[in-house]
């Protein structure tokens, strides 16, 4: 590429975009022909403004947002998918363990309630014979 385009000729090249100029030619009422300057052509000198803060790096056209696919795409890897359903399981695992284990507590404080209310129910028709 640096062949077919060497840095000197595209700083030419840029440079002419840069300083492009609008003239306009007029013809006066004696046929005298005269160029009028109509100021920088404002297409090309944007054109070569952009081209030259994009070849320093400092032009950006939008600011690129962060990237937020990293985390979508690693679920798609099989084995990031495998850890994620034995994590899930786990997790069910746990909760199910721990539902068992307050309903367990439930019934044996409902037992243990039954159990004291027949005791406190056959003392008291003891003491009433």
């Amino acid at each position: 590429m640096d062949e077919k385009m060497p840095e000197e000729h595209l700083a030419t090249r840029h440079k002419e975009l840069l300083d492009k100029r609008d003239t306009k030619t007029e013809v006066d009422e004696f046929g005298v022909e005269t160029t009028v300057d109509q100021g920088p052509n404002v297409v090309a000198v944007k054109a070569g403004l952009e081209m030259a803060y994009r070849l320093r790096g400092s032009y950006k056209e939008k600011e690129a947002e962060a990237p937020s696919t990293v985390m979508y795409n690693l679920f798609y890897k099989p084995e990031v998918r495998d850890q994620m359903k034995q994590f899930e399981e786990g997790i069910k695992q746990s909760l199910v363990n721990e539902i068992a284990r307050k309903n367990q507590k439930e019934i044996e404080d409902e037992e243990q309630r039954i159990i004291d209310t027949e005791y406190t129910d056959s003392g008291d028709e003891d003491t009433r014979q």
